[in-house]
């Protein structure tokens, strides 16, 4: 089974990076084949405008996101709230691919994991991500994990601290795989 695992952070030192190579390591564990970008630079792209899209067409950095996302049975997305919603870069991906037909998304499952180092865990961001998600047909996995108190959260390795809030990180991601197994037939 492959899987696309993607920060959409742009911050070097954000918690969300640390918890997108936590996750990847353990799908990689479970024998997943991850294809794993930890830099939303990857993907760099202009802001939508749909004057530039009919004179030029989708830019490099969306089409590469697009092939990510079409060679993927699953897709686990991690990134920052910005304001109770979704970071803009990760925002203007998703105008940009919507613009392509059929949407790259159709009938993927996605995993959606946050981290920030308020109470909250980022859980606002991960819930305004249904709207766009249902839009391009996706089937967003049930468990969102949302890591509040980031900043307190990982040891000096890059692992989880709190032996609890690790297992329940394996249990959705488990959950995950399992829906991506089923939905793709894999």
């Amino acid at each position: 089974m492959r899987i696309f695992l993607f920060s959409a952070s742009m911050r070097k030192a954000s918690f969300n990076k640390k918890l997108a190579s936590l996750i990847n390591r353990k799908l990689e564990a479970l024998g997943c084949e991850v294809d794993f970008e930890n830099d939303f630079h990857a993907f760099d792209m202009p802001l939508y405008d749909g004057d530039l899209d009919a004179a030029e067409g989708m830019p490099p950095g969306a089409r590469k996101f697009i092939g990510h996302i079409e060679a993927a049975d699953g897709i686990v997305m991690v990134y920052p709230e910005y304001n109770h919603s979704i970071p803009g870069p990760l925002k203007n991906a998703i105008d940009w691919i919507s613009r392509q037909r059929p949407y790259p998304t159709i009938g993927k499952t996605v995993m959606l994991a946050s981290a920030a180092p308020s109470p909250v865990g980022g859980y606002r961001g991960l819930m305004a991500m249904l709207e766009p998600m249902a839009l391009l047909e996706a089937w967003v996995s049930p468990g969102k994990f949302g890591l509040a108190l980031a900043n307190k959260a990982f040891d000096d390795d890059g692992n989880l601290v709190n032996p609890d809030i690790d297992k329940l990180l394996d249990g959705m991601i488990a959950e995950f795989i399992e829906n991506t197994r089923i939905r793709s037939g894999n």
